[in-house]
């Protein structure tokens, strides 16, 4: 049998980032919905510390903040089927969002979504020097060109390796993610 060869070098990894045109007019409006659902930590593991999130929470839970996201989830769908031309039937929005939101001390490790095409991260609040997502290929971290920002969503394949950094500010980090199938 030959030698298999890792050829990082020459395969880009398709990383789409999508501004979210309305996030001034809702992004209060989802805080607001997230702190109606109170705080539901994720207990401290050796992988994450998360604060609050409705990630473990049932689908049935009520999500006050939902309906803001639903158009962002569509328009995520809508782009990543067009740039990378992908039939619309092979692709499509899982139930599944969540958010999570993170405090100074919180991160969560290096993990992937194996059983999704794409996922998702649309950046709610992200303020100062709080971190975004790192993504790594073999253990080692991808230099991002284009720099992650509030008011954006970033799209990679769902095996993408990505985590978050220990959140080394005072102010609170908050994301809403989802998967596509």
């Amino acid at each position: 049998m030959e030698e298999v060869k890792y050829i990082t070098e020459s395969v880009c990894v398709p990383i789409l980032v999508t501004p979210v045109a309305n996030h001034a007019d809702i992004k209060d409006k989802i805080l607001e919905g997230i702190k109606q659902m109170g705080t539901h930590s994720i207990i401290e593991t050796p992988k994450q510390k998360i604060f609050n999130s409705d990630w473990h929470l049932q689908k049935s839970y009520e999500r006050p903040y939902a309906p803001y996201i639903d158009a962002i989830i569509k328009q995520v769908y809508l782009n990543i089927i067009e740039c990378h031309e992908i039939p619309k039937d092979n692709i499509s929005p899982m139930w599944n969002f969540w958010f999570q939101q993170y405090k100074k001390g919180d991160y969560h490790q290096t993990h992937s979504h194996p059983s999704s095409s794409f996922s998702s991260i649309y950046y709610v609040d992200l303020q100062g020097n709080t971190p975004k997502t790192s993504f790594f290929i073999r253990g080692k971290e991808i230099e991002l060109t284009l720099p992650l920002e509030e008011g954006q969503v970033v799209s990679f394949p769902g095996f993408l390796c990505h985590g978050s950094k220990p959140n080394k500010s005072d102010r609170v980090k908050t994301i809403i993610s989802w998967n596509y199938i």
